[in-house]
């Protein structure tokens, strides 16, 4: 896969964090990712320490034709800001709470921005949602001739009582990924992913895309099958591989369950 530096900034966040006070952002080197010609795809040069495809694997879990590998289980701590009205002065106040950071990287069949999807930790019977900061880590591109693979940290916490068990048995659960839309026309996102998912390329299913407008608000997109090598798959089989793409969501779940912390 061809990257080529491009010697500029952008405002895209690294870490998203919701409803949160983070220090004076530094926007990190940005390249261009050469996949496809129907791919106009931007990436970033990551932090050492967001998980990557190299790092050690503690477990897998396969679901549904995807592999979910578990790179680590870390007891952490978060912190958020807010203005008090403080002896009439307005001042930030900062809170910790106790939290959990999980990092897994899982098999992704096209250059979509995949992202694990309705994730939740049980503690010590008691479950825990999703919150705090996401690290998006390493992406390794499929470009159509192969699967490619993304890899993230996810936070689990207790912002509300500031309370979280962390004696293990950990369970966790990642119900579900999907691709998270990008800034660009709907079609275009499909044709990227179309022509960067080898199942399709394998079997020559060509399409064409049409999106209408919701209320000015969305594009709904269909992609209307135009072509396929009848001697490797049917209509049928076709049609079902261009409504994955087009209903882009994977079901799992991948569940792990750990002992210890790393």
């Amino acid at each position: 896969m061809k990257r080529t530096l491009i010697v500029v900034f952008t405002a895209l966040q690294v870490i998203l964090l919701v409803g949160f006070q983070t220090p004076e952002y530094q926007p990190p080197e940005v390249y261009q990712v050469d996949v496809s010609p129907y791919c106009n795809l931007i990436d970033i040069v990551r932090p050492d320490d967001f998980p990557k495809t190299t790092d050690p694997i503690r477990d897998s879990v396969s679901a549904n034709g995807i592999t979910m590998d578990l790179l680590w289980v870390k007891s952490t701590e978060h912190s958020y800001e807010y203005l008090e009205d403080i002896e009439d002065k307005n001042s930030w106040v900062e809170v910790f709470y106790p939290a959990v950071e999980v990092a897994v990287c899982f098999i992704v069949p096209d250059a979509g921005d995949w992202q694990a999807r309705s994730r939740s930790i049980r503690i010590g019977g008691k479950e825990y949602p999703a919150g705090g900061p996401v690290k998006l880590g390493e992406f390794d591109y499929p470009d159509g001739t192969r699967t490619g693979k993304r890899c993230m940290a996810i936070s689990f916490s207790n912002m509300v009582d500031k309370e979280m068990n962390q004696t293990p048995p950990i369970l966790i659960s990642i119900d579900a990924i999907s691709p998270i839309r990008r800034e660009m026309p709907a079609c275009e996102e499909l044709l990227c992913r179309m022509d960067t998912n080898p199942m399709i390329k394998e079997n020559e299913i060509t399409a064409n895309c049409s999106a209408t407008s919701i209320q000015n608000l969305m594009e709904n997109s269909v992609l209307a099958l135009t072509g396929y090598n009848a001697e490797k798959i049917t209509a049928e089989e076709a049609q079902k591989e261009l409504n994955r793409i087009a209903e882009g969501e994977i079901i799992g779940p991948w569940q792990f369950e750990v002992d210890s912390f790393d």
